[in-house]
């Protein structure tokens, strides 16, 4: 791994003009040693530090991984909160300033195409904005693809959605804005994404089988911290927790959700049939449910799924519920519950949820 980066003189070159939207913007690069001491940090087999200028003053975090016969391969985030994707092996010997033509893809997703800037004889990178869909696409998907000068090399993206949450972490604590891009906080998002990065960073080491030994309120928090866009936590948790009766709340658009350990292990079917009868007092309109499974793509883990409806509720709104029963290594259930007012948004905050799952249920 590279602890100490000897990257080269600071260097500022205008955008370059590239399809398929991937933007390269101005390259600084460190050539200091790290920037702090205990700035170092580690996500399964990739390893990072904050680095700073000869003045000392921070100028990015950096996180890499070595594979086989293939260049390291490293990300970034600079103190603007770009995002930068780059190459090394010592084997090349780029002029400096000299330019890549790259073409990568991510899984099934249409190939980008653009240029990367050599910034040393033996590497090249590229920066992309704050909030690029290419970083989603690197965090949640499984294979990178990336062809250039007649080569093309392909990395498994295993560990990088636990990777690049732990190198945003980094770049939170030395103030670089990093979720939501260039959009303006609310006045209150200081003091919830204070609590966000405090929790997330005693949790960001979990990942595989760990998981699934948290506790309910740990699982769902590891969960709903990794995307704070989508799942926001509220700033009176503990109330929230109170009043819903809960190990865990959160919110999602056009409603919240919650976390619960439910014992034993019962069928989807008798699930469902549990919940109507616990519903069909408060519905007024049509109640309908449904039930069926998830099998994981990790360890073929089943992941029992209710969604109950309600047209109507004693208040004259519609209720809409999905539901998703994680396995517990204690051989209980964690109850995952996500509540609107329409099926189509309970469902889509069901299956970010999952995917979330997915993604740090299979890291190493």
């Amino acid at each position: 791994m590279f602890s100490c980066l000897p990257f080269t003189k600071a260097k500022v070159l205008r955008a370059l003009a590239l399809t398929a939207s991937i933007a390269v913007g101005a390259a600084i690069w460190p050539d200091a040693p790290a920037f702090a001491q205990g700035s170092a940090f580690q996500s399964g087999s990739w390893a990072g530090s904050a680095y700073g200028n000869k003045e000392g003053k921070f100028e990015r975090c950096v996180i890499t991984s070595e594979f086989p016969g293939k260049p390291v391969l490293g990300f970034g985030r600079e103190l603007t909160g770009k995002f930068e994707i780059w190459l090394v092996n010592p084997g090349w010997a780029y002029a400096q300033g000299a330019t890549e033509l790259v073409t990568l893809s991510i899984d099934s997703e249409p190939p980008k195409t653009g240029n990367f800037l050599a910034i040393g004889a033996d590497r090249i990178a590229t920066q992309l904005p704050p909030s690029s869909p290419l970083i989603d696409g690197l965090k949640r998907g499984s294979r990178l693809k990336m062809t250039f000068g007649g080569v093309t090399y392909e990395y498994p993206l295993k560990g990088t959605f636990n990777a690049i949450a732990a190198l945003d972490t980094c770049a939170r604590n030395q103030g670089v804005k990093v979720a939501g891009g260039d959009k303006p906080a609310a006045p209150s998002a200081p003091d919830k994404q204070a609590q966000a990065e405090k929790a997330l960073r005693m949790l960001a080491a979990v990942d595989g089988d760990t998981l699934f030994r948290l506790s309910s309120g740990d699982f769902a928090a590891r969960v709903v911290l990794a995307d704070p866009d989508r799942f926001r936590v509220p700033e009176d948790l503990q109330d929230a927790k109170n009043r819903t009766k809960s190990d865990f709340v959160w919110t999602v658009e056009g409603g919240f959700g919650i976390a619960k350990g439910v014992p034993g292990s019962p069928t989807e079917e008798e699930l469902r049939e549990g919940l109507v009868k616990l519903r069909q007092d408060g519905c007024k309109g049509e109640l309908t449910s449904s039930a069926d499974m998830r099998i994981s793509a990790v360890k073929d883990r089943i992941i029992k799924r209710v969604e109950i409806g309600c047209s109507k509720d004693v208040n004259g709104n519609p209720a809409y519920e999905a539901f998703s029963f994680y396995p517990h290594v204690s051989g209980n259930m964690i109850m995952i519950v996500h509540f609107t007012k329409s099926p189509d948004t309970s469902r889509a905050a069901d299956d970010a949820f999952f995917k979330i799952v997915e993604a740090v249920a299979g890291a190493s």
